[in-house]
């Protein structure tokens, strides 16, 4: 029988674009910095858990594909190896701990009044890590206190059984 209520509504997945088609950098000086840096923070970093990424979208705004920055380079701690299309915060559970802009003063001059504040990407950023570490807290302290909870139990227990009661029947 065909039912009257309507079934249940899924969210529509959210597209994050790799690529918005813009050049990788004005100039070939810039392209070639960005190579430089991107390579040596690799060799620097090569045995720590980081990740260097070069010109790819930092997604920190789950659900809002717009919100997003494509600095030329970004350093990445304590997430797996490997090549990424994008790096989406909430996915990663990571933000960038340093993000470098390879640009001439001129692209300043044209485009600062486009760019979103450092201060505010910061302040996003810094809040979201805020969250998630509060929240890695939590998390932390119900497992203590249901470890404690347990602790206990099993302690009462056996003092059941030394009474000669069996707390299992």
């Amino acid at each position: 029988m065909a039912s009257l209520l309507p079934a249940k509504s899924r969210k529509p997945e959210v597209f994050y674009p790799s690529s918005d088609g813009a050049p990788l950098a004005e100039t070939s000086v810039h392209v070639d910095a960005m190579i430089n840096v991107g390579v040596a923070l690799r060799h620097y970093l090569s045995a720590q858990p980081a990740i260097v990424l070069a010109d790819q979208f930092l997604y920190y705004a789950e659900g809002f594909p717009k919100l997003r920055v494509a600095p030329d380079i970004m350093v990445i701690f304590d997430v797996p190896p490997g090549a990424r299309d994008h790096f989406k915060t909430w996915t990663e559970g990571q933000s960038p701990a340093v993000i470098f802009e390879i640009t001439s003063a001129g692209f300043y001059r044209e485009n600062g009044q486009r760019l979103p504040a450092p201060s505010q990407l910061i302040d996003i950023l810094a809040q979201e890590t805020l969250a998630r570490q509060a929240a890695e807290q939590r998390a932390e302290q119900e497992s203590q206190r249901a470890n404690q909870a347990e602790s206990e139990a099993s302690r009462l227990r056996e003092k059941l059984r030394l009474l000669g009661i069996d707390p299992d029947a």
